[in-house]
Formats: structure tokens, C-alpha cells, sequence
């Protein structure tokens, strides 16, 4: 969101409900520099970048609308946060809010995968009809994180897997393979050819509840490949205008930091981060080519005392 290691943001670990912390109000993020470079910006999912005023929320931080949630594990349905299974709640948490100061927080009951793609598509629809400027729109999913609640009709996909919190976890995969199809037709047909979609995870399978990385080692919250090395592709619809040809496996290295400047490079608008002394590198040559742009990457930079939140 920003183009720069976690370390360089002030925020190095995920927040607690409760708390204070956020973005620093001077740092541009990719919305805003999308706008900037003549795109609408809309959000669908999970932000998790600042909660304790509107300011550190989505729509503070650039975006035009935000329906999901700030942060957390939520129940699917109930859309409850909770710290520990035999502890109360903290509250629920999804919210439809807009860059005019309106916004609701209402009881959306679907499950959280199904909402938010059924929203993505929404989005997409709305933009059609009231704009002809580009589209940039983030969705953030909740799954497959914890709890593991996958619809019945999932599950009927993952019987050959005995272990329960496996059988479940592969539940939610199964919904998220659903709703990355159905926003990528809905996406071709409303917007066209002329759309990339980049889908990344943030973290590797969080292995003490049902991820599974090998052969890489151990999973989230660890700096092992299991945490950081994690499966991402990127499909253009215009047939290899932006990224060249398709159906093949880019071998260089690629930091979550790299879209933003990516991202305004294809929009033909490098120039727009080329002073703002970011970690991020400029990968769509390098995607349309195979040729390698980066070296090297910071995983990880802070221990347990260092937390912005102060919990060690």
C-alpha cells in the first residue's frame, strides 16, 4: 500500500483491536497515487493498516468507498472478532463507508468470502456506469484465516483429506478459488480487455490452524520461506499487452513493495513516486520480459519488544 518495507512504515507488526497506531499521515499510499495518475479508487475486504479514526481508515488514506472490515479474525458469518475462543468478543466489525462522510455498520451475513466478492463485483458495476475514468479497486479477503467456517458446499471438494483443521482449511481455499473466478469473468466483462488482475497472499499458511507450506519451512509470523515466500500470478486480459505473453513462471524475486511503483509504471505514471525514496521496484518490465529487477529483500526488521502496540 505504501512501496516500503513494513520497517520503514512505523508499522512492523499487525495491530491489536485497541489500537492507536496507523500509517503516517504523510506517507502517500497507492490509492492516492492512482487517483493522482487519473484512476478511481475503490477497496472490497480487509485493511488492517490503522482503525482508531476515519483518517487511518481506508477512505482517510485514499480511497473513494471501503465495504469489509479494519482488521482481525472475524467469524464468516457473525463477522465477530475474537482474542481467544473462551473469551467475549471485541465486537463485529463491516462497515460500507464513502469519501462524502457517510458510512454503516450493519449485520452482513453472508459468508465474508461470498460479500466481498459479490461487493468486488458491485463495485465494478457502479464505476461502469458513472465513469470513464480506469479502474483501481483492492480486495482484501478474509480467508482463508482462521476461524475456519467454509461453506458445506465447499467442503465437498477436500473429503480425500482426513485431518480436520486441513479438511477445513481447504473449505476456504475452495471459496476463495470461487471468488477470484467469478471477479475475474465479472471483471472481463465489465471493464474488458483492457484490465490486469494481480492475485498475491500476504503471508505463507499460518501452519497451527490448517496451512500447510512444504516443502518450505514452517509458515506465518516466521521469517522461514513458509512465511514469506508465497504464490501470486498476475493475468492480462488485453493477451500480453502490459505483461507480455502468458502461461509462464517468473523465477526473479518480487516484493509485496514492488506493486506500487509497478502498478503507476503501467499506468504510465512513474513519475508520480520517482521522489518519494521508496523500498518498492518497478517490476513490469520484468514481468513482460522474465528479466530479474531485483536482488535482494528485507524480510523482517523488529523483535517483540519492538511492537507498536507494545506487547511483547
Amino acid at each position: 500500500m505504501t512501496g516500503r518495507y513494513s520497517a520503514n512504515t512505523g508499522l512492523p507488526f499487525a495491530m491489536y483491536p485497541g489500537s492507536v497506531a496507523g500509517l503516517p499521515p504523510d506517507m502517500p499510499t497507492l490509492p492516492q497515487l492512482m487517483r493522482k495518475a487519473g484512476y478511481s479508487a475503490h477497496m472490497v475486504g480487509k485493511w488492517h493498516l490503522g482503525h482508531s479514526q476515519p483518517k487511518q481508515g481506508p477512505i482517510g488514506r485514499g480511497f473513494e468507498s471501503h465495504t469489509g472490515s479494519y482488521m482481525w479474525d472475524l467469524e464468516s458469518y457473525t463477522k465477530l472478532m475474537w482474542d481467544r475462543p473462551w473469551t467475549k468478543p471485541y465486537g463485529a466489525d463491516w462497515i460500507k463507508a464513502h469519501e462524502n462522510g457517510s458510512y454503516l455498520h450493519y449485520p452482513e451475513t453472508r459468508h465474508s468470502t461470498i460479500a466481498l466478492t459479490e461487493e468486488a463485483v458491485t463495485v465494478m458495476e457502479d464505476h461502469k456506469k458513472k465513469t470513464d475514468n480506469p479502474l483501481f479497486m483492492y480486495l482484501s479477503y478474509n480467508a482463508a484465516h482462521s476461524p475456519l467456517q467454509p461453506e458445506a458446499s465447499w467442503l465437498e471438494y477436500c473429503s480425500s483429506i482426513p485431518h480436520l483443521w486441513r479438511y477445513q482449511y481447504c473449505g476456504m481455499v475452495v471459496g476463495l478459488d470461487w471468488g477470484i473466478k467469478r471477479v475475474a469473468d465479472a471483471a472481463k466483462e465489465i471493464l474488458g480487455e483492457n484490465t490486469i488482475i494481480v492475485v498475491s497472499s500476504d503471508n505463507g499458511g499460518s501452519v497451527w490452524f490448517g496451512g500447510l507450506n512444504e516443502p518450505l519451512r514452517s509458515g506465518k509470523h516466521t521469517s522461514f520461506e513458509g512465511g514469506v515466500r508465497v504464490p501470486a500470478f498476475a493475468v492480462d486480459l488485453s493477451g500480453g499487452k502490459y505483461l507480455g505473453r502468458g502461461g509462464r513462471e517468473f523465477k526473479g524475486i518480487v516484493h509485496i513493495s514492488d506493486w506500487l511503483p509497478t502498478f503507476l509504471s503501467l499506468a504510465r505514471s512513474s513519475n508520480l513516486y520517482q521522489d518519494l525514496d521508496m523500498d518498492g521496484v518497478d517490476q513490469s518490465k520484468a514481468l513482460a520480459t522474465g528479466k530479474r529487477e531485483r536482488r535482494t529483500v528485507l524480510l523482517d526488521l523488529y523483535t517483540a519488544s519492538d511492537s507498536h502496540d507494545g506487547k511483547g
